[in-house]
């Protein structure tokens, strides 16, 4: 009996060292293949930021929508290794790997390690958005982190019931982290208010459990400002449909949406037999039901962020909603096991062959992954043109600005008219007041101080030449040639006054 538990013992050291080298060696490949993008760049201009009260000041005013912990957390190892993107990159696939180990030992606790195992590696590894946030300066895999962190606090606390004061203070730092890592951590710390509404423990322990959550939300205290700043800044986001709601639960967890609706079924099925067979298995420990719980409310997150982008306004990314995998990879983690109670003799062969799936289901995400080499505007950072360059598109502006040429002189036009820069261009004018974007200006500043200039007319963006060039007889335009910008032909226009 020692001998097996110090098997096992090794073989759990050996599968977190190997998936530790997994996960840095994938944050390093995909940083190897893509360049920073925009969302990345807000975020690299308050790491960077020389000063702390100027960073933590610009986040105030809406430069950027993380939490104050990931600045906090991700600054210092900046001042250690330098200015390398690679580091906070690191640091967000460090994060996704604690939240990994950390959710496997809870499901493993509560059901078995080889169905936890199966769970953690489909959403970590086969979720285009996990792996995805291997390799980004962003604050999601710190997000996750927090989420797992928080539910596996209560789901403890509930199998346990240690004292008052510890369980109150359990609840209150988990749920602070949370919404520290990022102000949807409230709607997230919401769930596990609910979720202890169900718990089974004493009423003294279960007031201290929820007050404990409700005092973690007085960080949001410290959002008040950066709301206020921001409120516009979630524009990019388009109101979802009742088509938009089912197709993220039918591609959801993995990239292949047949095998996500088999594992949909599976699941419902799975769960239903367990009430036909026995209620007792899901109720005991009292952990396991918490778990389920937790489960069904998280399967409930992305009905509940379509009916508030409805409500109040448009917050249905699938970043935002990462979290809700916890809550897929307990169900998943649980229909297992009841598979394997049930079915003992097969259960090699059915963790061989999802293992095989899984395998197959990651080289495809990984393959699928975003490449975004830094060729793809070369042609604007390697201009050395005495002319100014006006670049309409602000994806590609603030790459062309961070990569580009110092020498050259870029633009970003805004239009004139002030209810449209509120309503499109909050957030970009929110980064130019703090001076991270210097090069932004309204049309009619531009035509007043440049009497000639160089314009990227970008297919996908060229709102500026169509609203201020086009029909305006006081410039001419001549076409000087083409450049491939993101895999797109731009006609470099060169704009002189009459």
């Amino acid at each position: 009996m020692r001998a097996s538990s110090e098997t096992g013992k090794w073989s759990a050291i050996a599968l977190l060292i190997l998936s530790a080298i997994c996960f840095a060696s994938l944050s390093v490949y995909l940083s190897g293949r893509r360049i920073m993008w925009s969302d990345e760049l807000l975020a690299w201009n308050l790491l960077t930021d020389p000063s702390w009260h100027h960073m933590i000041q610009s986040w105030s005013r809406g430069a950027d929508s993380g939490g104050p912990l990931f600045y906090l957390l991700a600054r210092p190892l900046l001042l250690i290794t330098g200015p390398h993107p690679l580091t906070v990159r690191l640091f967000s696939a460090f994060c996704l790997w604690l939240a990994a180990v950390l959710w496997w030992g809870t499901l493993r606790q509560t059901f078995s390690g080889s169905s936890a195992l199966i769970a953690v590696f489909l959403i970590w590894l086969c979720n285009g958005d996990f792996v995805d946030h291997l390799a980004e300066v962003r604050f999601y895999g710190l997000f996750v982190l927090a989420a797992t962190v928080s539910f596996s606090a209560v789901i403890w606390i509930e199998e346990k019931q240690p004292s008052d004061r510890i369980i109150f203070l359990v609840c209150f730092l988990t749920n602070a982290f949370l919404i520290s890592a990022h102000m949807l951590g409230l709607i997230y710390s919401a769930v596990i208010v609910v979720a202890l509404f169900f718990a089974t423990l004493p009423p003294r322990r279960r007031l201290a459990a929820i007050g404990g959550a409700f005092a973690g939300w007085l960080i949001l205290l410290a959002y008040l400002p950066a709301i206020r700043a921001g409120a516009g800044n979630l524009t990019w986001i388009l109101l979802p449909g009742i088509r938009d709601l089912l197709r993220f639960y039918l591609h959801s967890p993995t990239v292949n949406r047949y095998v996500d609706g088999s594992l949909l079924l599976f699941v419902t099925a799975s769960l239903m037999l367990c009430l036909m067979w026995s209620r007792n298995l899901l109720a005991m420990p009292r952990g396991r039901r918490m778990l389920l719980v937790l489960c069904l409310l998280l399967f409930l997150i992305p009905a509940g962020f379509y009916v508030v982008s409805h409500i109040y306004k448009p917050i249905f990314a699938g970043r935002y909603m990462m979290p809700f995998e916890l809550g897929f990879a307990g169900m998943v983690a649980g229909s297992l096991w009841l598979l394997e109670r049930r079915y003992p003799a097969s259960r090699s062969v059915l963790l061989a062959g999802l293992l095989c799936l899984i395998c197959g289901l990651h080289i495809l995400n990984v393959r699928e992954q975003s490449v975004r080499p830094l060729s793809d505007i070369s042609s604007l950072t390697t201009l050395n043109s005495p002319l100014p360059i006006v670049i309409a598109d602000a994806d590609v502006f603030l790459k062309v600005l961070h990569y580009g040429n110092p020498s050259s002189t870029f633009i970003f036009p805004l239009p004139d008219d002030p209810q449209a820069r509120k309503q499109y261009m909050s957030l970009l004018i929110s980064i130019a007041e703090q001076g991270y974007a210097p090069g932004m200006m309204p049309d009619s500043e531009l035509f007043a101080r440049h009497r000639k200039f160089m314009l990227a007319d970008l297919p996908s963006e060229n709102y500026f030449y169509s609203r201020s060039v086009l029909n305006n007889s006081q410039w001419t335009v001549h076409d000087t040639g083409v450049v491939q910008v993101n895999g797109e032909t731009a006609h470099m226009l060169l704009i002189e006054h009459r």
